[in-house]
Order: structure tokens, then C-alpha cells, then sequence
């Protein structure tokens, strides 16, 4: 998640010298590929995308496509309606770090309750009955698929691990 330099010796491939960090906790991967947005120029130039400054925001639409407004100020990904369309599960970087949560907004009541803990969540998939919700998460080396009721009333449960997977709808 943080950026660094350090000096290379290209004939003898080697690293020199102690790292510089350029920009601590800023950095996201792309969870397909697992590749952060940044490049280097032969002149030394370089350009990266941070979190801090670019995060995804979700914005209301009417049915005619009208633009309504933000939905909130927060940083969000992988919107979904619950069935009822009462509340919105997203994957949440609370604190703009690149660290993504599973949260719920009850859209009636303008709250919301986030419901992991780990920071590696996303791609909230509801059940039929609205009462559960599946995700995907990682280590860093293994993906995880859990389900997990979202009124509090148990843990996550692993449904599957292995190499990268993530759910897209639950069949009845």
C-alpha cells in the first residue's frame, strides 16, 4: 500500500542505499490483477493514483437518468440493493486508506452499520431473503468467499478458499 524508492546498480543488479517512501498508504491494488496505479519515465518522472485523493464515490440517478446528487461523502464500491430495496450493502474505504469494509445503509433510516472488520471485503452479494450477505476477501495470498447474516446474529462463515474467485448472485 505505500510506495517506495530505492537506488538500483543496473550492471550489477543490485538495490544501493536505503528506500525512500513516496507516498505511505495511498496505493490500491486491483483485485483482479492485483496491480497498483503508478509509472515511472525515463526522465524519472513519476505519477500514481491515490486513494487518498481519487476515491470511488456513489452518486443517486433518477429512473430518466438525472443526476440526484452524491450519495454520501464516503468512498465506495460494489453497490447492491438488498431485494426489498430498503437498505444498500457497498464495500466501504472508511478512512480513505484502501482498506474496504462490507457496510449497510438503511435507506429509510440514514444509518448504517459496517459489518467486517478485516479491510480486505468487497463485492456484497445479497441472498434471496435479504438476510444474509456474501463477499469475497484475501490475505494477500489466498481468496476467501464468506456469507454471513447481516443482523449481527452470527460470524462470518468460510464458504470457499483458493485462488481468486469473488460472487456475483445466489441462486435460490
Amino acid at each position: 500500500r505505500s510506495l517506495v524508492a530505492q537506488p538500483f546498480d543496473p550492471e550489477r543488479l543490485r538495490l544501493t542505499g536505503s528506500f525512500l517512501s513516496i507516498a505511505d498508504q495511498e496505493l490500491d491494488s486491483d483485485r483482479t490483477t492485483s496491480l497498483s496505479g503508478f509509472t515511472v519515465s525515463e526522465t524519472g518522472v513519476l505519477v500514481f493514483q491515490s486513494t487518498a485523493d481519487s476515491a470511488a464515490k456513489l452518486v443517486w440517478f433518477d429512473p430518466s437518468g438525472k443526476e440526484l446528487g452524491p450519495f454520501s461523502e464516503g468512498a465506495y464500491r460494489d453497490p447492491r440493493f438488498s431485494p426489498d430495496g430498503r437498505f444498500l450493502a457497498v464495500s466501504s474505504d472508511d478512512s480513505r486508506n484502501g482498506k474496504y469494509f462490507i457496510r449497510v445503509y438503511d435507506l429509510a433510516r440514514g444509518v448504517s452499520v459496517r459489518l467486517t472488520d478485516k479491510g480486505h471485503e468487497s463485492r456484497p452479494v445479497w441472498s434471496r431473503d435479504g438476510k444474509e450477505i456474501t463477499y469475497d476477501s484475501t490475505d494477500g495470498r489466498i481468496f476467501y468467499m464468506y456469507r454471513l447474516p447481516v443482523d449481527g446474529s452470527g460470524s462470518a462463515q468460510v464458504i470457499r478458499k483458493g485462488t481468486y474467485m469473488s460472487p456475483d448472485d445466489r441462486s435460490p
